[in-house]
């Protein structure tokens, strides 16, 4: 039971590290113990990276320039157990837009095995890189150091962004690559990085939703050129 006139003493350092520890003892050990088996099959049967097995066979469909298959779900069920063994019989709703499959082509180089560990390794930079950013820029994180990083790695969003090779962490860049251009009022810029998350515009939609409403047009129109970039870049690999 909580007492004392402050009913907000009790989240003190300690407490939020101690369950910081067990947090990320309990998520990483049961990651660790899951996909330490032999072979691309984890201890449930799942594929390991499972999300990451789509954008996978989106570059090698990329690779061989078959724009035709990019929305074609039983091509790339094809496709995915002609690459992956393994992963026979998973499909996934094909929803990304064309320029996505354009960016992983550089992975499908590579087997899934290595992409995958290779994903992980950005993913996790990534993370790290924007958690340090927000950590220098608030100034009564200084001294809590220690207790920001097990937070960081205890958090269950940085563990699904592993476990299931997802692309949250690109999307994480854009948002706190925003919120510096923001804070120092270059909303054009921070409009660019907005469209950026036109590969997953769901993402974006609710921010831009705010810019149009506030009237800010300056962010608008940056994220309107930014997004239709990107979109370019399919257009110009596969044709319209």
């Amino acid at each position: 039971m909580v007492t004392g006139t402050n009913p907000g003493g009790w989240l003190t350092a300690r407490r939020l590290r101690a369950h910081g520890t067990i947090l990320a003892v309990c998520l990483w050990s049961v990651f660790v113990w899951n996909i330490a088996t032999p072979g691309l099959r984890d201890r449930n049967e799942n594929l390991k990276g499972t999300d990451f097995l789509h954008l996978y066979t989106l570059g090698s469909l990329a690779l061989a320039h078959r724009g035709a298959d990019l929305y074609d779900i039983n091509a790339q069920a094809a496709l995915a157990a002609q690459r992956v063994p393994e992963a026979a019989g998973i499909r996934y709703l094909p929803l990304y837009p064309p320029q996505v499959s354009v960016f992983f082509v550089p992975l499908a180089y590579l087997s899934y095995g290595w992409a995958l560990f290779l994903w992980w390794g950005c993913g996790a930079a990534v993370y790290s890189i924007c958690c340090y950013s927000v950590w220098r820029a608030c100034p009564n994180l200084r001294e809590h150091r220690g207790t920001t990083v097990l937070l960081a790695v205890a958090f269950p969003a940085f563990f699904h962004l592993i476990a299931w090779g997802q692309t949250s962490a690109a999307a994480l860049a854009c948002f706190t690559l925003m919120f510096f251009l923001l804070r120092d009022r270059r909303e054009f810029l921070a409009g660019l990085v907005l469209g950026c998350l036109i590969f997953k515009p769901q993402l974006g939609l609710a921010a831009a939703i705010v810019f149009v409403s506030i009237g800010a047009w300056k962010t608008v129109v940056g994220s309107a050129l930014s997004a239709a970039g990107q979109l370019s870049v399919g257009v110009l690999y596969y044709g319209t």
